[in-house]
């Protein structure tokens, strides 16, 4: 196909380099005694309009190829940002270990951590209560991460969502109408999103959470139950070359004796990865 388009481009150069004003030289030399070919152009005259055509056209020929290599140079740079954007994001794994831990208020009035406590930095999440509550539970929740990114670029780490998922049960929580549907339950996060991170190792930390219930309802029910319980949470992650990765995160735990929380599985996933915009 490119041998067959520079024949083309070779032949198309000669024909109108060469031919055409050799053809035009000709044709004004002879008098055809036809009205309509007369003219009162001279063969200067010709080839001056005819080289005047062929600017013309070179100065179109120029400006489409000058468009064609300007969107490919756009095309590449695209891949190239795509690729350095590939190259600068964190993927951060939830790793299979949890820890939790119960303490039982006795008033409704939510702490933060002091920061001379090992809790200190701890995101605040609250369940909906009424308010006339008198006392709440707090839970302090600890989650792992790895980064298996070949090299650190985290600069800052924000929790987006936060929701817990349970299978209805007669041994645990379940619809009145008798519903198979899983139970819901999102969690409200207050104030502040920035995640406090504990570094373990170069690559490794762990996000602590503070969550506050009233005792025996939705989320207390779900930590004390035998019922298998899901965590679905989003991390807004940001680097220092200005890249927003999104995560998706889902952890499985299982509730063994004395309230020993296992593991069953966790999934990280990405759920956007784009360069922050300057004017937001």
């Amino acid at each position: 196909m490119k041998k067959f388009l520079k024949l083309l481009l070779i032949t198309f150069i000669v024909l109108t380099i060469i031919f055409v004003p050799l053809i035009i030289n000709i044709l004004f030399k002879y008098d055809f005694n036809i009205w309509w070919l007369e003219s009162e152009w001279s063969a200067g005259d010709a080839l001056n309009f005819y080289a005047g055509i062929l600017s013309f056209s070179g100065t179109i020929i120029l400006g489409v190829v000058s468009i064609w290599q300007t969107k490919k140079s756009n095309n590449i740079s695209e891949k190239l940002l795509k690729k350095d954007l590939l190259e600068s994001t964190d993927f951060v794994q939830l790793q299979n270990k949890f820890e939790a831990s119960v303490k039982h208020n006795n008033d409704s009035k939510i702490t933060w951590s002091a920061q001379h406590k090992l809790d200190y930095g701890a995101n605040i999440l609250i369940e909906k209560y009424e308010n006339n509550v008198e006392e709440l539970n707090e839970y302090l929740i600890k989650l792992f991460f790895v980064n298996s990114s070949e090299r650190n670029h985290i600069k800052k780490v924000e929790l987006e969502h936060f929701m817990c998922v349970q299978d209805p049960d007669e041994g645990g929580l379940f619809w009145d109408d008798g519903s198979n549907s899983p139970i819901p339950l999102e969690l409200y996060i207050d104030p502040i999103k920035d995640v406090h991170l504990n570094w373990t190792s170069n690559n490794e930390f762990y996000m602590q959470l503070k969550i506050y219930c009233e005792p025996n309802k939705c989320f207390d029910s779900m930590m004390k139950n035998k019922v298998n319980l899901c965590f679905i949470f989003q991390l807004n992650i940001y680097s220092f070359s200005d890249v927003k990765t999104e995560m998706l995160y889902k952890l499985w735990i299982s509730k063994g004796k004395r309230g020993i929380y296992n593991v069953i599985n966790t999934n990280s996933t990405i759920n956007d990865n784009k360069l922050i915009d300057d004017n937001q």
